[in-house]
C-alpha cells in the first residue's frame, strides 16, 4: 500500500476525464451503492453546520437594493462540513454557501472535498468538490424514477428551479431514462433562468426541455422535483396531480396540506429517515416539528428499503424528502478517483502535490 506524503490535487480537466461531465450512469451507480451501504451499516457519515445571522449580511451588502428579498427568499448562509467513511475510504467534504452570491454573479456554493485512506485516515486526494455535490444530488431524481415512475401516458417530469441542482438533474433523467421520459418542464420565479437552463442544455439531452411561461406545465407532471432556496412553498396542493410522485430536494417547499394526505393514503420516503428529522429544515420533517410530533412514529422508509422491498404501486402518491447525505459524496468521489487512477495506469493517480 503507497500513501502520498500530502494529497494530490485532483483539477477539474482530471476529473471530467474521470467521467464526472459525461459518466452520469457510472454516478447515479455509487449513489445507489451509499445508499445500501448506509442501510447495512457498511458507511457512516455526519453533518456539522456554522450559520450566520441573516442580519449579518448588512455588514457587507444591501440586499434589497441587490434585488434579494431575505423575507421570502432562504439565504441559506453557512459553512458546513460533511464527514463519511465506508469500506475503503474517507472523505470530508466542506462547504461555503450563501444565496446572495447570485447578486454577485458567484455561485450559491462552492465544495473542497478531501478523500482519505481508510486504514491511516491519512489525505489522498483534494478537489474541488461543488460539481460532485450537484450530481449526488441530482442522481436521486434518477433513483427516485427508477422506484416511482409509472407516467399515464408521454411521461412528463416537471422542476421548479433552474440552478446547478436542476441542471444535475436534467443531466442525470437524460442519462437514466430518456426513453420513458417525454419533456422536463422547468418552472423558476424568473422566466429567464429557466429559458437560459434550457438554452444551455438544449441538444445534449435526447428528452425535450422547455422553460414554463405558466404554471399548466405542473398538471400534467408524473414526476415533481423541487430544487430552489425559497423560504416556503413553492406550489399549491392543488396544482399537485393526485396519484404522482414529488421529490423535494431543496428546503421547505411543499405545502403542509399536501404533506399531510400524502402520510394518510400514499407513501413517503426519505434517503435517511434520520439524518431528514434531525436536520428539521425541509417540508416533512417540519410538518411533524410544527406540531410539537416526531416523525419516528409516521410510516415514513428510506429509499434504500424500497429498493430493496419494493412497496409501491403505480397510482399511489408518493412523497420523498432528500437532505443530502455526506456519504453520497464519498462514494461518487470515491468512483471517479478510482477512475482515474486506471485511466493513467497506476493504483493512485501522479498528479501534482498539495502545497
Amino acid at each position: 500500500m503507497r500513501i502520498p506524503t500530502s494529497p494530490v490535487v485532483l483539477d477539474q480537466d482530471q476529473l471530467w476525464r474521470a467521467g464526472l461531465g459525461t459518466d452520469h450512469p457510472g454516478m447515479i451507480s455509487a449513489v445507489r451503492r451509499a445508499l445500501l451501504d448506509l442501510e447495512a451499516g457498511h458507511a457512516a457519515g455526519a453533518k456539522a453546520t456554522v450559520t450566520p445571522r441573516d442580519e449579518d449580511i448588512r455588514d457587507f451588502a444591501d440586499p434589497e437594493r441587490s434585488g434579494f428579498d431575505l423575507a421570502s427568499e432562504d439565504l441559506d448562509w453557512k459553512l458546513s462540513a460533511l464527514v463519511s467513511v465506508n469500506r475503503r475510504h474517507g472523505a470530508v467534504k466542506i462547504v461555503g454557501a450563501n444565496a446572495y452570491n447570485r447578486c454577485l454573479g458567484l455561485p450559491r456554493s462552492r465544495s473542497t472535498i478531501l478523500l482519505f485512506d481508510k486504514l491511516t485516515m491519512l489525505p489522498l486526494a483534494m478537489m474541488d468538490g461543488t460539481d460532485i455535490s450537484a450530481v449526488r444530488t441530482g442522481a436521486y431524481a434518477s433513483i427516485a424514477a427508477d422506484l416511482f415512475y409509472a407516467p399515464r401516458g408521454a411521461g412528463r417530469v416537471a422542476i421548479v428551479g433552474a440552478g446547478r441542482v436542476a441542471e444535475a438533474v436534467i443531466r442525470c433523467l437524460g442519462a437514466s431514462h430518456a426513453g420513458r421520459i417525454e419533456r422536463i418542464t422547468l418552472l423558476s420565479r424568473h422566466h429567464g433562468s429557466s429559458a437560459a437552463l434550457v438554452e444551455r442544455l438544449r441538444g445534449t439531452i435526447s428528452i425535450e426541455l422547455a422553460a414554463a411561461q405558466d404554471r399548466g406545465a405542473l398538471a400534467q407532471a408524473d414526476l415533481l422535483i423541487t430544487a430552489t432556496t425559497a423560504r416556503g412553498p413553492v406550489v399549491a396542493a392543488e396544482e399537485i396531480p393526485p396519484g404522482i410522485t414529488t421529490l423535494l430536494l431543496g428546503g421547505d417547499e411543499l405545502p403542509g396540506s399536501y404533506i399531510e394526505p400524502v402520510l394518510a393514503d400514499g407513501l413517503v420516503y426519505c434517503d435517511g429517515v434520520a439524518s431528514v428529522a434531525h436536520r428539521n429544515v425541509q417540508s416533512l420533517s417540519l410538518h411533524f416539528s410544527r406540531r410539537g410530533e416526531s416523525m419516528a412514529a409516521a410510516p415514513i422508509r428510506s429509499l434504500a428499503q424500497e429498493m430493496v422491498h419494493p412497496a409501491w404501486e403505480a397510482g399511489r402518491p408518493v412523497h420523498v424528502s432528500c437532505i443530502g447525505l455526506p456519504a453520497l459524496d464519498l462514494y461518487v468521489t470515491e468512483y471517479l478517483y478510482d477512475r482515474l487512477g486506471a485511466l493513467e495506469r497506476a493504483p493512485r493517480p501522479e498528479l501534482r502535490r498539495a502545497g
